[in-house]
């Protein structure tokens, strides 16, 4: 699911805001975005979402990448089989959507 496709997002304090705020470029300020993110009602769920998926970058629940990356759990073992297994069945089931349209 995408970001925006998110049911927690329709309520984010930072839906109607431009988006450049939230990826600053080197040497911008990044306090107009924690600005957003301090009175959102769902800002966990943002940052949570960004930490899941793995976004490397801008401002995520008033967290940017770094701050992220230095949460971020490791994957066990069982987790990496997983989604190796997911993408297996994704990829046969790709294959399979091709033959049938021959």
């Amino acid at each position: 699911m995408e970001w925006w496709e998110e049911p927690w997002r329709q309520t984010a304090a930072c839906k109607e805001a431009p988006k450049r705020i939230f990826y600053p470029s080197t040497g911008v300020s990044h306090m107009p975005a924690l600005e957003y993110c301090n009175r959102c009602t769902v800002a966990d769920e943002c940052r949570d979402f960004a930490i899941r998926n793995n976004e490397t970058l801008g401002i995520w629940g008033g967290m940017s990448a770094k701050s992220r990356n230095g949460i971020r759990p490791k994957l066990t073992d069982i987790e990496v089989a997983r989604r190796r297994r997911l993408q297996y069945h994704a990829k046969k089931e790709d294959d399979r959507a091709d033959t049938a349209v021959l």
